[in-house]
């Protein structure tokens, strides 16, 4: 919670300087999410959202730097139970064709879950996580944002497609 707050309170302070050049490299979003959680003992899915915020180099637009945190939601699979939350950091390289930005990323994530019903409860960890995805310029500062990510997180993995908006500052 703490992370989340940091984020939002950076977001925030984003919002408040005034529109000059450099705010047109700052972007903030919100995105539904889809996520899977697939390891040898447990398969799910649930729907569930996510905040991002990012920086886009002035002299070099391919390149930025992203964070956003992620609540993947609550997965059940035969008698278990599985909650999970993540604050993640990211490298990005991007590229433009007509409207659309196409985008890579990869980078870390810091994920904390609750489990019950299986052996080895409550946990949290760093691991690495990378997703790719386009977002369909609608005007200078609004995009539409699709994305698939992928988190490696200790032994499963956590396939996640995100649709949501994007503002450009």
């Amino acid at each position: 919670m703490k992370r989340l707050a940091l984020m939002l309170l950076l977001a925030v302070a984003a919002l408040g300087l005034s529109s000059t050049t450099v705010m047109a490299d700052f972007n903030v979003g919100a995105s539904l999410t889809d996520t899977e959680a697939d390891d040898s003992g447990f398969d799910a899915d649930d729907n569930s959202w996510k905040l991002f915020g990012g920086w886009r180099s002035s002299d070099r637009k391919w390149f930025g730097i992203e964070a956003q945190y992620v609540d993947f939601g609550d997965f059940d699979d035969a008698g278990a139970s599985l909650e999970a939350t993540s604050f993640d950091v990211f490298a990005l390289a991007a590229f433009k064709i007509w409207r659309f930005d196409l985008f890579g990323k990869a980078g870390l994530a810091f994920w904390d879950s609750d489990v019950s019903g299986i052996p080895g409860g409550d946990d949290s960890g760093t691991d690495f996580a990378y997703g790719v995805g386009a977002a369909f310029r609608i005007g200078p500062r609004l995009h539409i944002r699709a994305e698939w990510e992928v988190f490696e997180v200790d032994d499963a993995d956590l396939d996640m497609a995100s649709i949501g908006i994007d503002l450009k500052f």
